[in-house]
């Protein structure tokens, strides 16, 4: 019976979906694909109700009838929903500075209340002189003009020139260099008005109603102050989640504010408000995850106590909180722990069917929580595989695709950052970064899924294998949108990104040095390994430099410890090389210091960027740790320390210079400081590590 009937129509794919041999959507015929919806109209069209093209800076209507057109919205790709909720920030905030100087004046002595208003009077903007009178002493800060332009002097003064002369060097004609080398050194700094070039990233603040608006306090048993709660939410999506983003941030927020339990959790908030800890300058003892007198640790353990309730069930939240959870102990030099949840992550979300195509009967809203969620899981899993130099637990994507470049800034959302200063709000382009960021983190975990077998047998890396790899990575190089290309780049994020993909290629590159003399086709044409990775340093190097001249290395960036570990051991190498030239041996000793400072500063933020500086020093000559001390390195704490460090560190992750094909074994992180507990000799461990020859 079935033979009579005749075949089923294929049903057309949903716009914006990826066919099976992986066209989209949008490249059918005319006559099937339907046009795109213009996310907002202009407001001539919207007055005399005719249909708008969106085309910018001038659509087809007004265009033919010769009138001004004028859009609400920033971008295309911004809908008018979108821009209201940006503006009503940029008000809130406005308002919100207004009301607190207002009352600053009604309340401070007079002669304190005088000099506000002479400040005022002056030409100050509201929110720099909230910022004073919230951060420091108010009468000093007032004979001083707020140094905007900030610039962190290099604690090793050398001559960059070869660095930046170097001929494959793309960040030297850069919008950020110009800012913070050419023009500095020539005295004059540019009139550009994106600020991500000019300002420190601690300077600014991630801005959203939701948060102003929300009473954090009642998902959390551990502290009552929502003052205090939504500064760690902010820092949080600042600092942690616009590297990783476990969730989708306007739909949780919603929840948040609204106290649903759909997308929002008490697991998920605490899990955030401890990882936000980090981020908090004004906690002491921050990276002291064991310290009861550190907030973190409070939230910690109570995320703890609620994932034991919760972890056996199968949640889009619970799978949330336990990535952030698994990231956190990561951070504290807990990865033996933080494993453990995320493998307990990709478990329930195996049971939620989320690596597979989703039932289109579901909500759009509860369909893209799923799709974020799930990418953000497989990536995460074969980021910290990969570097850990272990095979990745999931080797296929999630089947529901990513969006396009054009659907992203839609589809993720933005990150609104406030400079000190400026009236309108900066975007970090957070829907592009997420996507270059997810689509590099799939490369990554291909490379380790390649790399590092499963039985614990390790592939060799063949030039051709090399060679594949490459080309992916200069592919996903080469297509990056306009806002993330090399010569736009200024935000932290951003610079992440590029760094991320440098040590890549040198990781790649440098185990064929000297084994391999065939040359291989690259994303730039044809290399040889050496090349690429002498490339890359040069690249990575200056990245780094650009990050700390206008960023600085006290706040926490977590994914910036990979980049001042893999140049620190790399700079102590070249240095202990007899073959090295003075100049590069001074370039070397330049980029060691500066990277130690990096760790240095970083581990008052996480305990495991100061496991890696103890590492780091102990693989040093007596006199490379004097040069430390000569440049502003203070001497480490004492032997205390030290064992307070044994003690805590639970970590498999391998520090020092070593090649990706080979086995880590003997430099796991957990053996490395067992090793060197009560050693006095900073160069006992040369033998114990390859920062040396």
């Amino acid at each position: 019976m079935s033979g009579s009937n005749p075949p089923l129509r294929p049903l057309r794919p949903q716009p914006g979906s990826e066919s099976p041999s992986g066209s989209s959507s949008a490249q059918l015929s005319s006559g099937s694909a339907r046009k795109a919806r213009a996310a907002a109209a202009c407001q001539s069209c919207r007055r005399r109700r005719t249909k708008c093209s969106a085309e910018r800076p001038k659509c087809s209507q007004c265009s033919a009838w010769k009138l001004e057109c004028v859009y609400d919205t920033t971008t295309e790709s911004e809908t008018r929903f979108s821009a209201g909720k940006r503006k009503l920030g940029e008000l809130q905030s406005r308002v919100g500075a207004f009301e607190e100087i207002f009352h600053v004046l009604q309340t401070r002595p007079l002669q304190e209340a005088s000099d506000i208003f002479r400040r005022i009077r002056d030409g100050a903007d509201a929110e720099a002189v909230l910022r004073q009178l919230q951060h420091g002493d108010l009468l000093l800060q007032l004979a001083l003009v707020p140094q905007s332009r900030m610039q962190y002097d290099l604690p090793y003064p050398v001559d960059l020139s070869p660095l930046f002369t170097h001929p494959a060097n793309r960040y030297v004609r850069s919008l950020l260099f110009r800012s913070t080398f050419a023009e500095a050194q020539a005295g004059m700094i540019g009139q550009d008005s994106d600020q991500r070039h000019h300002i420190p990233y601690h300077a600014a603040e991630v801005v959203d109603p939701c948060i102003d608006e929300a009473d954090v306090a009642q998902w959390t048993s551990v502290h009552n102050d929502n003052k205090f709660l939504r500064k760690l939410v902010g820092l949080y999506f600042q600092y942690e989640y616009i590297f990783i983003p476990a969730f989708h941030k306007d739909i949780m927020l919603a929840d948040m504010v609204a106290g649903r339990h759909r997308f929002c959790s008490p697991l998920l908030i605490n899990a955030i408000l401890a990882n936000a800890c980090h981020a908090l300058a004004t906690i002491q003892h921050r990276s002291e995850f064991w310290n009861i007198q550190n907030p973190g640790y409070l939230f910690l353990m109570e995320a703890r106590r609620l994932w034991d309730l919760e972890q056996d069930r199968a949640c889009l939240t619970t799978i949330q909180a336990g990535c952030i959870l698994a990231i956190t102990f990561n951070v504290n030099g807990l990865d033996r722990i933080g494993s453990q949840y995320l493998l307990r992550c990709i478990a329930l979300a195996q049971d939620m069917g989320l690596f597979s195509r989703s039932d289109q009967s579901i909500g759009r809203k509860r369909r893209t929580v799923r799709t974020v969620t799930a990418w953000v899981i497989y990536t995460v899993q074969g980021f910290f595989q990969y570097y850990f130099l272990r095979p990745p637990v999931l080797t296929a994507p999630p089947e529901d695709p990513l969006p396009s470049k054009d659907e992203a800034a839609g589809y993720f959302g933005e990150c609104w950052i406030k400079y000190p200063r400026m009236r309108n709000l900066v975007p970090a382009h957070f829907g592009l970064t997420t996507l270059a960021n997810l689509e590099l983190r799939t490369v990554m975990t291909e490379i380790a899924s390649g790399l590092f077998g499963q039985d614990g047998n390790r592939a060799r890396l063949t030039p051709a294998t090399a060679a594949r790899f490459h080309a992916e990575l200069t592919g996903w190089y080469e297509r990056l949108p306009g806002p993330l290309t090399a010569e736009n780049i200024g935000l932290p994020v951003h610079l992440l990104l590029h760094m991320q993909y440098h040590s890549i290629l040198i990781a790649l590159a440098e185990p064929l040095i000297g084994t391999v003399v065939q040359e291989y086709q690259g994303g730039h044409g044809i290399s040889h390994p050496r090349d690429v990775a002498v490339d890359s340093t040069a690249n990575l190097e200056t990245l780094l430099y650009l990050f700390y001249r206008r960023h600085g290395f006290e706040c926490y960036f977590v994914f910036l410890l990979n980049v001042l570990s893999q140049l620190a051991f790399g700079a102590l190498h070249r240095i202990n090389l007899a073959s090295t030239p003075p100049q590069d041996r001074n370039l070397a000793k330049a980029m060691l210091i500066l990277c130690a400072k990096g760790l240095r500063e970083q581990g008052s933020n996480f305990f495991l960027a100061e496991a890696v500086f103890r590492i780091m020093h102990h693989t040093m000559t007596p006199q490379m740790a004097n040069l430390l001390r000569e440049n502003g390195q203070p001497e480490l704490r004492g032997d205390d320390r030290e064992k307070v460090l044994a003690v805590q560190v639970r970590a498999d992750w391998p520090v020092g210079r070593f090649d990706i094909t080979q086995d880590p074994q003997g430099q796991r992180l957990d053996d490395l400081i067992k090793t060197y507990v009560g050693m006095q000799d900073p160069g006992a461990m040369n033998q114990s590590s390859s920062g040396s020859e």
